[in-house]
């Protein structure tokens, strides 16, 4: 994953660093949140 993640362009009218990093690590918080999420119990069911 790069460190990087896509802005979309929409959000770079907003010149504010302190905002751009605020969601930036919001953003990372999300896909961490994600990634500790318990499986769906789809994944476990007999077919």
């Amino acid at each position: 994953m790069p460190d990087d993640l896509v802005v979309p362009a929409h959000a770079v009218v907003c010149a504010d660093p302190d905002a751009i990093e605020e969601v930036r690590w919001a953003r990372l918080a999300d896909v961490e949140r994600q990634y500790r999420l318990p499986p769906s119990v789809e994944e476990f069911e007999d077919e």
